[in-house]
């Protein structure tokens, strides 16, 4: 019986450290080019493009770096969004505002993420 109960004890242990390290959340913020040169630069001197290939996302004034896939996923929602547009020298001088679905890894500001939508 205190075999089990050990055994018990260790599994929750882990699985609540778990849960801890890989927290699924919600975002909701401003979708950047991560290697912007000029983030001093004033609002608009971040917005993506579909040329840029390393993306961030600012949630209330915090940064997060996206994964490998949520590069690909902004990467990609971005083209669409240029392809559908009716004047696309419009969309360079436009915040991009993005919601992600996915993970974060304990403290770090990377996002594991699952589904990505622009907004």
């Amino acid at each position: 019986m205190r075999r089990v109960i050990l055994t018990f004890a260790a599994f929750s242990s882990f699985a609540f450290a778990s849960a801890l390290w890989f927290a699924r959340s919600q975002w909701s913020g401003e979708l950047v080019d991560a290697n912007c040169a000029n983030p001093a630069g004033g609002k608009l001197a971040c917005v993506p493009t579909p040329a840029t290939s390393l993306f961030g996302v600012i949630v209330a004034g915090t940064a997060y770096r996206l994964d490998d896939r949520g590069n690909q996923k902004a990467q990609r929602a971005l083209k669409l969004r240029a392809a559908f547009s009716d004047d696309p020298a419009k969309l360079a001088v436009t915040p991009v505002n993005v919601s992600i679905l996915g993970n974060q890894a304990g403290e770090t500001k990377l996002i594991f993420v699952n589904q990505l939508a622009l907004e």
